[in-house]
């Protein structure tokens, strides 16, 4: 009973930072992009 527990746990903790690295990443692009836009 255990065992399954804590794939599932590692599964959500992996996912988490997944998604907050994706969003890092989205605004770091979306701010290149604003500064982009700028200079030219």
């Amino acid at each position: 009973m255990i065992f399954p527990l804590a794939i599932s746990g590692l599964f959500l903790i992996l996912g988490a930072i997944v998604s907050v690295v994706g969003i890092i990443v989205t605004l770091v692009d979306w701010k290149n992009n604003k500064n982009n836009k700028r200079n030219y």
